[in-house]
């Protein structure tokens, strides 16, 4: 082997040592940022646990998972639960309103309405023990709509026209590339009367209501949170400080009970927001069908 040879083999061992090193430095790298951001699991005593219920509300598994922990955790005295939401899915509100009901049986729930509690945001207010309201809240809004979009006349203008084969006569009754008929708009309406009946039947239990107020809210109408009051839709105004006394004064917690904030969803490292964002771009230019889209919201 010649000194030139040598030389290079050595250059080589040392590249291939450096590409080593910077290869091991950066799975270490990313595993140390890829770690599940969780609190601590170390308590230092009872304490009451304030958590966020903001934006859209929908179904949600580790929110859910995250409210069931509260709830078993032994250091929990109680569950506080600030609502500020103008809506969300049926079934995202109807887990949401299971979880936080089937946790008040064993702690205090307290729910405090911010700004807006409406629809699926009242919802989940009837899983609480004890439903706080500001007098300016937005609340109430009980009903269920199905947005629809009929671009029948614009798709017309444009030379386009629908093709789609079902298998059915109201398989496509919310495509917006079909002319709604008297038979599918019966058939839509039919499904979300059902959905306000099954709204309306949490509501009825949970509040002290009458058949008359029951015909005022049962149109779907949005309430300022003084006029839920009058209508006993909630059960105090007040804010956070109010929640904190009736817990107080109808519980064994005292007022030297810490109350600490619980976030109900991790927030996602630099690299979950990565391949979420690359996974979004990849579903919805691949696999998304937007002819046949159900929502059930109310905002």
């Amino acid at each position: 082997m010649t000194e030139n040879q040598t030389f290079s083999l050595m250059v080589m061992d040392r590249a291939r040592r450096r590409w080593r090193f910077i290869a091991v430095l950066a799975i270490i790298f990313i595993v140390i940022f890829a770690l599940p951001e969780t609190p601590s699991k170390v308590k230092t005593g009872p304490y009451i646990a304030r958590v966020n219920l903001e934006g859209f509300i929908s179904s949600d598994r580790e929110q859910l998972a995250n409210l069931y922990e509260l709830g078993n955790e032994g250091s929990v005295q109680a569950l506080m639960v600030y609502i500020d939401s103008p809506g969300g899915t049926m079934v995202g509100g109807l887990d949401v309103y299971q979880a936080l009901h089937r946790i008040s049986q064993s702690k205090p729930v307290v729910c405090v309405m911010g700004t807006a509690a409406a629809s699926a945001g009242y919802m989940v207010s009837l899983g609480c023990s004890h439903v706080v309201a500001s007098p300016a809240t937005l609340t109430g809004s009980i009903g269920v709509f199905m947005p629809l979009v009929d671009a029948t006349s614009l798709a017309e203008k444009l030379g386009v026209k629908s093709a789609s084969i079902a298998s059915g006569s109201l398989k496509m009754a919310t495509s917006p590339l079909e002319k709604q008929t008297v038979q599918s708009q019966v058939y839509l309406q039919d499904m979300v009367d059902d959905l306000q009946k099954t709204f309306m039947s949490y509501v009825v239990k949970h509040r002290p209501i009458n058949d008359e107020i029951k015909k005022i809210i049962s149109d779907g109408r949005a309430l300022t949170g003084r006029k839920a009051y009058e209508l006993k839709l909630v059960d105090a105004l007040g804010d956070l400080v109010t929640a904190k006394k009736w817990l107080e004064n109808e519980h064994p917690i005292t007022k030297d009970s810490p109350v600490r904030d619980v976030p109900l969803v991790r927030e996602k490292n630099f690299f979950e927001k990565a391949f979420a964002s690359w996974s979004f771009v990849e579903n919805f230019s691949t696999e998304f069908k937007g002819h046949a889209i159900l929502a059930i919201a109310k905002p």
